[in-house]
Order: C-alpha cells, then structure tokens, then sequence
C-alpha cells in the first residue's frame, strides 16, 4: 500500500517528466540520467509498496520505459526514429500514470470531524475501524469549532472540544483550504444543520455545503438515535442534502427518508440503512469497563440494578400539573423512591436529565422546591445512585432494566435486549381499556382492547366483561397498540388498524379471525391504519384516523370495502402537503358529526369542514370563516353545525343550508396549557371538553341563546368515546378517574354500569403485546412489582461479528467516487 500523499507525489513526478519529455535530449547522459533516476525511483516504491501482482504490473510499464533508454544509442538514431520512440514514451508514461490514479491500493485518507464531544459515539466505532485498519487507510480525527448563539442569531461563545484518549488535529492547521489540497477520501461528520440552527452552530467553513467539494465521499452520520420515525425536518436537513450518503439506523428509518426526497431519486439512493455507531457503544462494553464509585458499587452489589430514567419533557408538560408545588411527575417520583426503599433486592440507579434543575427553576419554578427536597433526601439516605453526568452509556450497561419515561435514551437500551417499562404518571388511565370505539346493540356493547388483542363484550345488567377471542400474533404487523376499534353486527365484527395496516373480520360462531382488506396510508410514512373515528350510516361504516389518507368504508351487506381518497388528493394539492410523520401536530382530519345522508368532518389544517354523501361518496369542502382557523371537532344541535376551532381558538356555529357563521371566544376563560378538543350539543348549552384524561381542565358552556360562556363547577374528564359512536341510541359519561362508565339507554334512562376492574385481564396479556421488542407500558395488571419479577433480567449476547461502525467503515470506502469519475470522465 501507498498513501495517498505518496500517490500524488507519484503522478506529479510523472507528469513533469512528460511535460519535459518531448525537449530532452537523451543522448546527454546528465538529462538521460535524470530520466532514469524519476523513473527509478517510482518503481523502486512501487516494488517496496505494493502487491506482487501490482508491483509487477508497474514494473513492467517503468522498466520497459528504462531498458528502452537505456539500450539505444541515442546520438546515432535518426530524427524520425527518435521522434517516434521519444512519442512511444509518452504514451507508455501516460498509461502508467492513469494506471496510478485508479490505484486500488492506496491508502485512504479519512477525516472525521466531530463537534461536540457528546456526540463523539455517533462517529468513534467508525473511526476505531479506520484507525485499526493501518494496512489500508489514514484516519485523522480533527474536532471543529461550534459557538452558542444569541437570540439575533449571532455567535456568543465558541468551543472546540476533543474527545478523550484520541489523537486529535488544530482545526487551526488545517483550514479549508488545506483539507482543499489534502482532498481526503472520505470526510465524517455529524452536524447537519449548517446554517440552520438557531442555538448553536459549527463553524461556517465546516458547513456541508463547503465539505462537500474538499473531499470525494462526505458521509453524514446522524448524532441522535430516531427509533421508529424520524421527522420531516431532519429529513430535509443541509447535511442530508449535501453529502454523498447518508448513514440511517434502520430500514424504516431509512425507507421514511427516502419517501421525504421522493421526487428527488438522487438523494433517495444515497441514504444508507447500515446501523448507528452509538449502539456500539453499548452494545461492546461490559459493566467492567466501567470504574464506579465506592458508593455506587455498595448500593449495585448483588443486587438487579434498575435505571430509573427521568427526563424533561414530561416534567414541563404542564397537563402533568396539579396545584401547591406539585405535579403527576414529583407524586411519581415520590411513588418509585418509597416502593425501592422498601425493595432492597433492587438497586436504583437514579438518572434525572442533568438540566432538570435549571429547567424547572426557569420554566416551573413552582416545582422547584418540592423537586429539591426529593433529591435532598434520596441522596442523603445512601440507598441508591444519583447520577447527573453526561455518561448515559455507563448507565446502560450498568443497569438491567429501563424504568421511567419514554425518551430517547429507550433506543438504545433496547438494543441491549434488557427489558423496559414505560412508567405511567397518571394513576387516572392505569386501569383504561385500549379501544377508541365501542359498537353498541339493543343487549350489549362489543370492543376490542389493544393492550391484550381481546374483543370483549358487556351485556346490559351483566358485572363483568366476556372474551369473545383474541387477534393472533401472527396477523400482527406491529404488536404496540394494533387495533383500538371495533364495529359488530349480529356475530360478524369488523376490526380496524391502529398500528397495524390490515382490516380483519371476526365471526363470533365459527371464532374465526379473517383478513378482509388493508388500509394504504400516504401521508405518513408509517403507512399504518390509525383508525380512531368510526362512523356507523345504516348498514355501512365509514372509518378514518386523524393521520388518515384515506376514508375507508365497509358494507355489511355485501361486504363491499371502498377506500375513499379523492379528497385527500384535492387537500394535498391545495395545501402542498407533504409525506410526515404520525403525530398530533400532523393531525389532518378530525372528529365528525351525521346529519341525514351527510358525514361532516372536521379539518385540523385548515379552515375547512370535509362533508361526503354516504348515499354518492361524492365529497366536498366548505370553507368556514377566518383563514386562520383549523378544526378539531364538530357537533349537531338539529340546526346548526357547532365547530371547535384548535388550540383555543373559537367555537363556530355554521349553517350549512345557508353558510352563515357566527363564533365564539373562550379561551381567555380557560386555564392555560390544557387543551380542548372535544364538543356536544345539548338542548340550552354548547359544551366544550378537555383533551386531558387527568381532570384538570373545567367544562365551558356556551349558552345557545345569549352566546354567554362560562366555565362548569366540577373539574371534567372526557373520552372520544361519545354519543355520536353509537347512532344515537346510548349516552355515555365517565368517572372521575376512569374507572366507571355509565351508559344511560333511550329515553327510560337505563343504565349499565361498567367498571373497568371488571374487565378482568392477567399479566400475560400484556407479556407478548409490547411497544417493541422488551418494552411495555406501566398499566394494570401490569405494575412495576409485577414486571420485576416476570422480567428476565439477562442482556443478550452481541453476536454481531462486525460492530456498525466497521460495517460503515467498510461499504464507504469500499464505494468507489462517483463524484470522482464524473469529474474525470468530463
């Protein structure tokens, strides 16, 4: 092998003797003997250097060239015969240098460009790779600056920080212009937001934008672990843009990127689904790697360790907010420090995010006090770890299982194969059945629960719930949350998808499951159902999610499916919508009102109501009010549609048959930071319900006559689960905490009780129905001291033979330029 330096100082030897070739005069034996030694010198390295067979292949283009020289008597060859040897020469010259400059054995020259020292794991397995390869490849670590910006955007400070025990190169030595004339092979690097980040950015030289044309290969490698989905935005970053390719984690991660450049093939095939160098990091160290503290090891002696992980965000929701200093997240806290410190088979490892403190004091002061005393106490009783470092990785390889809050850190745990629960702060839900829709008949009410697959049914006057069967795990395409909502007539139900894309039917005689049809999803890339409203028109259901790109409907007379998209198509065009992720904040269509033939829907992006003629399917939108306006819900009084606008904008009464609106302001009412997303008519009042399942937000009435609004007395809860679901016939309202609803039948006022302790399930409904493979959520009868002792609290082997970063390492620089050939062939 050569280096690369070696190789050009070949080729610029060799250009230069062909350059003065034609004017030597060979029969001086000083200008002979300087043809011959240049070219010496270059076999001679080729021979020290290089294969066998390449050195051969060298040696017979060079040799031949000085045996030719060296042989004629240059000061008796005739002019012409001269000429022609001289031209023989050259040619002879030019194959060996164009045979130089597509040398496979040339060391290649690798810089690796890390800016925070953070996020070094993202780039270090890569680098270890390069570096151990010394046969084939020159790896240079070169961190670069980064400044803190100020609100104006303009640099504050600016850092340069090395990762420990690596060789580092001064970005100052090697500035743009210099890495211009290196022209290394391949450039690493993990900021992709050049100029885009308004907190911190690298320096503008390092921009991706200006990497690109100093080197042959710039490879994005992503700083963060994205899990199942990743963001539009992430997706359409400079760095993605620029760099010949782009390193994805998975193939779904990858397959969601590439669906954001669809109409960009060039960038769709550049990205790369190869794995993430920060499960190296994890998955190749051992807790021996890692020097505890004397107190630490005192506390995980002997004991199973469980990383209790508590994160930002949670504690900012301000829904997890109750009154006098406390929150659902500080209650949790106390709750998980007195079932340890009762548990001492256990160990906790404590690991708050290292800026919870300074987060609540700027953004939740109120939380501060009772936060501080919590910590105070837990560090002072010595019973268990308190970490606030940076190391995650120690954390995780140290522990053997995740318990806390669902954040990024679960990615990565998971791919240690250690099991993980997703605590729950709401003791309000941990005894909810996961259904969005239940189908109500003369004697029963049927659902499906999506925590345990089992449809169910309740017979009126009946004290507790009956399994009719439960989905097989084979038609399950994804086991989190598969399918929430069920429609039944007589003994044939129609089970539509959450997470999954299939529609299945049941027969409740033959206990068959079937799949009859499945859902296409465009707008996201999880392409997955996310069926949530079901409508029920006679003897036909019409079905959609708020992330739906379709309407999909069902005739249980013929057993007809229909999949309606031509609206999505119009509101794409209109509204430029693009490919994204499911998510409340990509929400499209929502709750829905019938009113004779018609359905009429809600749109959450803009200021439209969707209506479609159940009779036709024909569609249309109207265009209701203020252009700013969006909508999440829909309601009938018998005259006049009464709309909920997003986000505390007004509630809009609409006439359809004439299109006049009147609105209604609320929100200064309201207390901040609960949400409301949900509206019913009733004969005098308009209400208007919380989206919280935690009774923090108070009913607002809207009075029909006056416009007059105020706020109930008694803290409401509310589910989607409403009158409208079941065709008029039955209406439902909820306990204070979930855990019993009331449904009140036809006008004698009948009521069925039902408590959803009843809906009796075991553990092992949830062993095999998790988030993902070893993670579950904190749900009854699943609680904390029941998952400790089911989980099996074993790591899995790595059997990987090569870590992610070698296998990066090796297809990069395996790949031949494409940039480089372009520029040659032109």
């Amino acid at each position: 092998m050569i280096t690369r330096a070696q190789q050009r100082e070949l080729i610029s030897s060799l250009q230069e003797l062909l350059t003065i070739l034609p004017s030597v005069a060979l029969e001086d034996e000083a200008q002979k003997k300087l043809v011959v030694d240049c070219l010496s010198s270059v076999d001679d390295l080729c021979q020290s250097a290089l294969s066998a067979k390449r050195a051969s292949y060298y040696h017979d283009i060079f040799h031949g060239i000085l045996s030719l020289i060296e042989q004629a008597d240059w000061g008796n060859v005739p002019q012409e015969e001269y000429t022609r040897s001289s031209d023989l020469m050259a040619k002879i010259l030019q194959m060996g240098m164009d045979a130089l400059q597509e040398e496979r054995e040339i060391k290649q020259v690798i810089f690796f460009l890390p800016y925070k020292v953070s996020m070094w794991d993202s780039l270090e397995s890569i680098y270890q790779a390069a570096k151990a390869d010394v046969e084939h490849c020159e790896a240079y670590v070169m961190p670069i600056p980064y400044c803190d910006r100020d609100p104006d955007g303009m640099p504050a400070a600016w850092h340069c920080e090395s990762p420990k025990h690596v060789r580092c190169l001064d970005f100052q030595e090697y500035p743009l212009e210099r890495l211009r004339e290196i022209r290394p092979d391949a450039i690493f690097f993990h900021n992709p937001y050049d100029g885009v980040n308004y907190v911190t950015s690298v320096h503008p030289d390092y921009y991706a934008e200006k990497l690109k044309d100093v080197t042959d290969k710039l490879v994005y490698v992503p700083y963060y672990i994205s899990g199942s989905s990743i963001s539009d935005l992430l997706c359409r970053m400079p760095g993605v843009i620029h760099a010949d390719y782009v390193i994805a984690e998975s193939e779904e991660i990858a397959r969601q990127m590439r669906a954001a450049h669809a109409n960009d093939p060039a960038i769709a095939e550049k990205i790369l689904p190869l794995g993430s160098p920060k499960f190296d990091t994890v998955l190749g160290k051992t807790p021996r790697d890692f020097k505890l503290p004397p107190a630490w090891k005192k506390v995980c002696a002997g004991r199973k360790v469980v990383l209790y992980n508590t994160s930002i965000s949670d504690a900012l929701n301000a829904s997890f907010m109750i009154h006098d200093g406390r929150s659902l997240v500080t209650d949790k806290i106390r709750e998980v420090f007195d079932y340890f410190r009762e548990h001492r088979e256990y160990a906790l490892w404590w690991r708050p995010h290292p800026l919870m403190k300074e987060t609540l004091r700027s953004m939740r002061p109120a939380l501060v006090e009772t936060y501080e005393a919590l910590e105070r106490t837990y560090r002072k009783e010595g019973w268990g770890v308190y970490d606030d470092t940076p190391d995650v990785d120690r954390a995780i390889v140290c522990s053997d299982v995740y318990y806390g809050d669902f954040s990024s850190m679960i990615w990565l745990y998971q791919a240690t194969g250690k099991p993980i629960l997703i605590e729950n702060l709401n003791p309000y839900q941990s005894c909810t059945v996961g259904t969005t829709n239940f189908s109500v008949e003369e004697d029963r009410v049927s659902f499906v629960d999506a925590w345990t697959r089992r449809l169910l049914h309740w017979d009126w006057g009946m004290s507790q719930s009956v399994t009719d069967g439960r989905i097989p795990l084979e038609m399950l395409t994804n086991s989190y949350f598969p399918y929430a909502a069920l429609v039944r007539q007589g003994n044939l139900a129609v089970i539509l998808p959450m997470w999954n894309r299939s529609v299945l039917s049941y027969d409740y005689c033959s206990k068959e499951f079937k799949k009859i049809d499945e859902i296409t999803n465009v707008y996201v890339y999880e392409n997955a159902g996310l069926v949530t409203y079901v409508a029920r028109c006679h003897e036909t259901l019409y079905a959609y999610g708020m992330n739906s790109s379709e309407i999909f409907k069902y005739d249980f007379r013929s057993g007809q499916c229909t999949h309606l998209s031509d609206w999505f198509e119009e509101l794409r065009e209109s509204l430029n919508l693009r490919q994204v992720s499911a998510s409340v904040e990509n929400r499209l269509l929502m709750g829905f009102v019938r009113r004779g033939r018609y359905l009429y829907i809600a749109c959450a992006k803009a200021n439209l109501v969707l209506s479609v003629d159940t009779e036709t399917d024909c569609h249309t939108f109207h265009s209701i009010g203020d252009s700013s306006w969006r909508f999440v819900d829909i309601a009938d009084d018998g005259e006049y549609l009464w709309i909920l606008g997003a986000e505390g904008q007004p509630v809009v009464r609409w006439q359809p048959e004439t299109g006049t609106v009147d609105s209604y302001e609320y929100a200064d009412k309201v207390p901040e930071g609960v949400g409301y997303t949900y509206l019913e008519c009733s004969h005098h009042s308009i209400h208007v319900y919380p989206d919280s399942n935690l009774g923090l937000g108070r009913e607002v009435l809207i009075d029909k006559e006056t416009g007059e609004v105020s706020l109930s007395d008694f803290v409401s809860t509310f589910v989607r689960t409403r009158e409208r679901f079941t065709q008029g016939r039955v209406c439902l309202k909820t306990g204070r905490d979930f855990s019993e609803m009331i449904w009140s039948r036809g006008k004698s006022q009948s009521q069925m009780r039902m408590y959803w302790k009843d809906v009796t399930c075991s553990s092992d409904d949830f062993a095999s129905t998790g988030i993902m493979r070893g993670c579950f959520y904190e749900r009854q009868p699943l609680s904390l001291q029941e998952f400790l002792l089911r989980a099996g609290i074993s790591a899995e082997e790595n059997s990987k033979e090569q870590t992610y970063g070698e296998i990066i390492y090796r297809h990069i620089c395996n790949a031949g330029s494409a940039r480089r050939a372009f520029e040659r062939n032109c």
